[in-house]
């Protein structure tokens, strides 16, 4: 094999096809970039065993057609080099790979090279259920959902849905439903296809795995027909241009049911301006002097209160810690707020500091934020328009705390 490459180009599918090879592995294949060049093209394949991509390369030339699995410092040396074409050419017989950096006479490269027989083999799925979307507005969903289980981003398990993202769509509808949940918080929003879907979209997949994803101006996402088949168990994405393709492995268990959730009716209102809000919990921080892991122990938590005899345009924020067997109040903070009471009145409400922080940062900062509550053990809905809702379960206020809380800190 013989090819004569674009150093940009290279350098810029090898920093992407980088994301995608394991930081360890006992198999060989698996520490490098499968280069193949065939019919004068040339693709590059990288893989974890888990995930997979494939990039195709414009700007080359192919001066001999072969395959060959390169180290994966070629993309150190596509970076490194100081001129603007690189020749691969593997010699046979001599079990090496040899990169000349054309511009330096005389100046090369020796890296080894591994069987491509030990090369896992990923095949695109045929047919499935196909969403077409915008690149930007399907990142920007990704991201704003993805707080709910950011602490699982990382992981390589693909057997707990809660690690993952749930992407939902009914026949016919012209928008994927985009969620994550780690148990107690649940973000929800939404991302227009750029088609009606031809048939039900339902599939889970890793954060982590998405956050590997390439950057384009429209993805093709198609998912398996059927779940059963050990051949299509993997969600496919494909650039508009068809400069690349990835597949993501699916989860193995079913995303839960909250389709019910979104329809609550809440009984009580709170209307808050986003700014207000965060800037509210940042004085609130300063006072009780709370900051970083603190927020994540279970002896804290923020109660939301409506006091009695208190006007209808504002809510207090109270932050209190757990000290032996009771509650204290160590910070609280009045804001201005539209309360709309449907039915009945909620004292109050306590929730996970850490969860309501993620859910109030996940929210677009210009817009309202409207609070519905039933009671205080209901889950509390979080929303924005028709595009964004968060849902948390809250803590119980009146239960005596556990002992067991003071032990965990």
């Amino acid at each position: 094999m013989k090819v004569r490459f674009q150093r940009r180009e290279l350098q810029s599918v090898l920093q992407q096809a980088k994301s995608f090879l394991p930081q360890k592995s006992y198999l060989a294949a698996l520490q490098g970039f499968l280069v193949r060049a065939q019919k004068g093209a040339v693709t590059i394949e990288a893989t974890n065993k888990y995930v997979w991509g494939r990039w195709r390369l414009s700007e080359v030339e192919v001066i001999k057609e072969g395959e060959t699995i390169v180290s994966e410092h070629l993309a150190t040396l596509a970076g490194a080099a100081d001129c603007e074409t690189l020749l691969l050419e593997q010699k046979v017989g001599v079990g090496r790979a040899t990169v000349w950096l054309e511009g330096k006479e005389g100046t090369f490269y020796r890296l080894p090279v591994m069987s491509v027989d030990d090369f896992p083999t990923f095949v695109p799925p045929e047919g499935g259920v196909t969403a077409s979307v915008d690149g930007a507005q399907f990142l920007e969903a990704v991201k704003k959902v993805q707080a709910a289980g950011k602490r699982f981003r990382d992981t390589l398990t693909y057997r707990t849905v809660l690690y993952g993202l749930n992407l939902q769509g009914k026949e016919g509808s012209s928008a994927l439903s985009v969620a994550a949940t780690e148990g107690r918080l649940l973000l929800w929003t939404q991302v227009p296809t750029l088609t009606p879907l031809a048939a039900d979209f339902n599939v889970s997949v890793l954060l982590g795995h998405l956050s590997m994803l390439p950057k384009a101006d429209r993805y093709t996402i198609v998912a398996p027909a059927q779940k059963g088949n050990a051949k299509s168990q993997y969600l496919y994405f494909r650039a508009a241009d068809e400069r690349w393709e990835v597949l993501l492995p699916l989860l193995t268990n079913s995303f839960p049911a909250y389709e019910h959730l979104l329809q609550i009716t809440p009984l009580l209102e709170i209307v808050l301006d986003v700014s207000a809000v965060k800037q509210a919990m940042k004085r609130l921080l300063a006072v009780a002097r709370v900051s970083g892991p603190l927020w994540e122990r279970p002896r804290y938590r923020l109660v939301l209160k409506l006091p009695q005899g208190a006007p209808a345009e504002s809510v207090v924020w109270a932050l209190e810690e757990l000290e032996r067997y009771d509650w204290v109040t160590i910070g609280k903070i009045a804001m201005k707020a539209e309360v709309r009471a449907k039915e009945g009145a909620i004292p109050q409400v306590a929730l996970s500091p850490m969860l309501w922080k993620e859910a109030v940062d996940a929210a677009t900062p210009t817009e309202q934020l409207v609070i519905g509550l039933r009671t205080p053990t209901e889950p509390v809905k979080v929303q924005q328009g028709e595009t964004f809702v968060a849902l948390l379960q809250p803590l119980a206020v009146f239960d005596s705390p556990d002992e067991g809380a003071e032990e965990n800190d």
